[in-house]
């Protein structure tokens, strides 16, 4: 068989192929060690795909070896046009017009001769052969007009008879004729030879960039130098409506700069020596233009050239190309920004972020793995490593909103504030200006009202977290909470219109996949230096605030206001108009006014019968602003709130899904026998809502919480909770959630992350604080536990939790002089005496938060009375309470009790 004759994807298997072998051969000539086995990439092409065209690759694989050999004198490493991936020519010039109408078809023309050597084509002169693949040849050429260095393209005899694979040649041409950037390689010419279409373009004196990263990581501030080119090169290409679809190492040259006088005589002097070099992108044979910019002769779009290209839309490189990419979904700009992620990923930790011995291995990575990132190195530049993770998330809108931003943020190595991360005024508008904001039920467009910006160069649609404080209303309920106080939950506090309007902001901003928003807590701050304290101890970049006004005209407005944590200044500010006796629902179109801002689109929350959903929608809020951990009194409050909303509107299933969140949290709170109701009740509450909508993030949410916490379905909680985190990785219980499941499944470093991020999300929550304590301490970091228990008690001496948990540890720890400090009332005078009266004292100041019966099992295992009878009893099916199989998996005064039968038949690793 023919290569000609060959399917789309065996052929570019078998010409990746080729291009391996090439590159190896290449090295090897460089280092003067042996030629590559020919034998051993058989194997390989037999070994991965089954060795369908094993003649056929044997064949190419010859003549390369050949044509590499006998070209060595007259071509270097160094000095090399890189080896063509998918090699194409085109007869259309930069103004997407046919340059010379005499060129045959070539899918018509069986009599190709390839140019040789001193051969003329047109103005250029052959001088020699600089890469070679199964589909194409790429020729080093003097240009004699001009007299310079060329590198012409053009397809292999064989593939020009392919019209699906000529034409890929010819949109290469067209999608580097459609953009001008120092970070592209420029189309100089087209032409065509004895039949054969052909494209001049740049001669690239330099290295691949896939070699420079296989003598292993970059620094990191190369990587962000080098990025934040590809990066503006990708958005000059996007502006021009070009994704590029295939990019990876191997499609990136590093160069000399014009600056430089020096040269690269060797990968390795390229890799100590990136500061002289610059990128430069090519190969845009798989990239997709606007359909109505192909067009036929007479200027109508060919329809049917269109529908091939869609066909090929699945290629592209497995390890780099976009999971949409991989699952042949249609592909739009993200796919290119995930793809430089990979490269980054590559640069920063020295690996790929998707391994696989195997084309379809690394497919399903992409597809369904997270790359796992060292911490030591992460710690180099973690906003360089957060912007890599934004970069690979699976969904394409939970990534970076163009490559425009990401080469800003690349740009700015020193420092990733929002004051630093600075765009023109201009600029920011008109990206503003370009962004659409999709919205189910209302649209952004009936805001009106006056914006105005600040002289401080702040790039808005940089900012990644913001944190939203209580709105002033002019009320005497409005918060008088200051930083430097530890906020205390809501409870049974009566709320203002300014608290709950900023709860529902934080309700709907919260959706964003890119937007860190905390959990609203009733704060304000009035002052710089408040705002900067503030913003300190939430850990975002900026705060919204605002004030409920009264205009001339006597109309209320929300004056909204963007404060700078690091400057404390106001950045950015909008009046909106509010209409008196508006309902909350109506008033979530703000929330898009805030989220088009920083540079996010929001799809508000919407609903199927808006009469009956105002006042639903007005208790959800309320329940969710109480519905808080750290307060029993605010979760039985939640539920009331969820339950009239639910009687408001039976057909919505976010109530439901508030009553089953709530009635969870709750049940790990109380005694045996009402926990075991309050879960029955969780589980009815989870079946009905899943009956109106599913796919509900706050549904899946509470059926993976009872699945691991009362029913031993780990694995099927873990997969659960790993697919909402990729749909709404800033909900904080999602992660807190996640964290104490991992922590149960032996997960450790991944259960002290999600905790962490649990914690950034719901700040001010001492439930939440104390756990990633408790997780540290039962990961064995006890120093640090005992240090962070002690800092929190001193920000909450009253709280039990916390009080609770330092006893535990002081006990597991033998330190009876600690916990009478801590517990002076006790008055015990000896261990003895503490340890006979703690049975007593154990409801008042329990171990943990989770319960009676999880308290009782700690003490009665660390007073050595936990039989295995015992312990059975604790873990009766009928009678269990949520979270005991946690403390069972990991809590340190339960080893031995790991081993009884009954441990082993509920715990993970049985």
């Amino acid at each position: 068989m023919k290569l000609y004759e060959m399917s789309a994807a065996d052929l570019a298997i078998v010409d990746q192929l080729c291009l391996d072998y090439e590159s190896q051969l290449r090295q090897a000539q460089e280092r003067g060690t042996n030629a590559p086995s020919i034998e051993q990439f058989l194997d390989r092409y037999e070994s991965d795909h089954g060795g369908k065209h094993r003649d056929e690759l044997r064949e190419e694989l010859q003549s390369i070896y050949e044509e590499v050999v006998s070209s060595s004198s007259s071509s270097s490493t160094h000095s090399t046009h890189p080896p063509s991936d998918q090699q194409r020519s085109s007869g259309t010039g930069a103004n997407g017009k046919a340059v010379d109408p005499d060129c045959p078809n070539a899918s018509n023309n069986r009599d190709f001769q390839l140019p040789k050597i001193g051969d003329m084509l047109g103005r250029y002169t052959i001088q020699d052969v600089l890469g070679r693949g199964g589909m194409g040849v790429v020729y080093g050429a003097s240009d004699h007009r001009l007299n310079r260095r060329v590198a012409i393209k053009t397809l292999t005899a064989e593939i020009a008879r392919r019209e699906d694979l000529t034409e890929r040649f010819e949109r290469e041409a067209r999608a580097v004729a459609a953009i001008s950037h120092p970070h592209i390689v420029e189309l100089f010419d087209v032409g065509c030879f004895g039949g054969l279409p052909y494209a001049v373009m740049e001669f690239l004196d330099g290295v691949v960039l896939e070699d420079v990263l296989e003598q292993g990581r970059l620094p990191a501030k190369e990587v962000r130098r080098l990025g934040s080119q590809i990066a503006d090169a990708l958005a000059t290409a996007h502006a021009a409506g070009v994704i590029h679809r295939d990019l990876k190492p191997q499609n990136i040259m590093l160069v000399k700069r014009g600056d430089s006088d020096s040269s690269i005589d060797s990968i390795e002097t390229a890799k100590h020596d990136t500061e002289t070099m610059m990128v430069k992108l090519f190969d845009f044979g798989l990239s997709r233009v606007p359909t109505d910019e192909v067009a036929n002769d007479n200027g109508q779009s060919s329809q049917g050239r269109d529908d091939r290209t869609r066909e090929g839309m699945i290629l592209g490189t497995p390890g780099y190309m976009a999971p949409e990419q991989a699952l042949g979904e249609p592909v739009t700009l993200s796919a290119d920004i995930f793809s430089l992620g990979c490269i980054l990923h590559e640069a920063f930790y020295g690996k790929r972020a998707f391994e696989g011995t195997t084309k379809s291995a690394r497919i399903r990575a992409v597809i369904t793995d997270v790359p796992q990132s060292d911490i030591t190195r992460r710690s180099d530049d973690e906003p360089l490593a957060e912007l890599i993770d934004q970069c690979l998330q699976k969904e394409a809108s939970s990534r970076p909103a163009n490559a425009m931003l990401i080469a800003k943020i690349l740009r700015n190595a020193s420092d990733s504030s929002i004051a630093t991360l600075s765009a023109p005024r201009s600029d920011r508008m008109t990206r503003r200006a370009v962004m659409g904001l999709g919205i189910a039920g209302v649209a952004a467009s009936t805001v009106s009202g006056l914006s105005y910006f600040f002289p401080a160069d702040t790039s808005l649609a940089a900012i990644e977290s913001v944190a939203v404080l209580s709105f002033d209303d002019g009320s005497s309920l409005s918060s008088e909470s200051r930083p430097g106080f530890l906020s205390k939950p809501i409870g049974v506090s009566n709320l203002s219109r300014g608290d709950m309007l900023a709860g529902l902001l934080v309700h709907e901003l919260s959706q964003l996949p890119n937007l860190r928003v905390p959990k609203f807590q009733p704060l304000r701050a009035t002052t710089p230096d408040e705002f900067r304290e503030l913003g300190e101890r939430l850990g975002v970049e900026a705060l919204l605030t605002g004030t409920i006004q009264k205009g001339t005209n006597g109309k209320p407005f929300l004056d909204l206001q963007l404060i700078s944590q690091q400057t404390g200044n106001q950045i950015w500010g909008k009046r909106v108009p509010l209409v008196s006796g508006e309902s909350l629902l109506s008033q979530t179109r703000i929330a898009a006014v805030v989220a088009k801002v920083v540079g996010c689109e929001l799809s508000l929350t919407h609903w199927h019968d808006l009469t009956k959903c105002e006042k639903s929608f007005e208790c959800l809020i309320d329940g969710e602003l109480r519905s808080e951990p750290d307060s029993p009194e605010g979760l039985k409050r939640a539920i009331m709130c969820f339950q009239r909303a639910h009687e408001a509107d039976p057909d919505f299933a976010a109530p439901l899904a508030g009553l089953a969140l709530t009635s969870i949290t709750v049940a790990a709170q109380l005694p045996r026998e009402e926990a075991v109701e309050t879960i029955i009740q969780a589980r009815g509450y989870v079946d009905q809502a899943s009956k109106i909508d599913g796919r509900s993030v706050e549904v899946r949410l509470a059926d993976a919480m009872l699945k691991w916490q009362t029913r031993e379905k780990y694995e099927d909680a873990n997969r659960e909770l790993m697919e909402l985190e990729m749909k709404a990785p800033q909900r904080w219980q999602i992660h807190h959630q996640f964290g104490l499941l991992q922590l149960t499944l032996g997960k450790d470093d991944q259960a002290i992350e999600h905790l962490r991020q649990a914690q950034l999300l719901n700040p001010f929550s001492i439930s939440v604080q104390a756990d990633l304590i408790r997780a540290r301490w039962f990961t064995g970091d006890v120093e640090r536990a005992l240090a962070d228990a002690r800092r929190l008690l001193q920000k909450a001496p009253d709280n039990k939790v916390v009080r609770g948990l330092l006893v535990d540890i002081y006990e597991q720890k033998g330190d009876f002089q600690s916990i009478m400090g801590l517990i002076p009332e006790l008055a015990a005078s000896s261990p003895e005496e503490y340890f006979e009266t703690r049975p007593s004292t154990l409801a008042d100041l329990p171990y943990t938060p989770f319960g009676d019966a999880v308290n009782e099992m700690i003490w009665a295992a660390r007073s050595e009375t936990l039989s295995e009878d015992h312990l059975a009893d604790f873990l009766d099916a009928d009678s269990r309470t949520p979270m005991i199989a946690f403390i069972l998996a990991k809590h340190p005064a339960l080893q031995a009790a790991r081993q009884f039968e009954r441990a082993k038949e509920i715990l993970p690793h049985a």
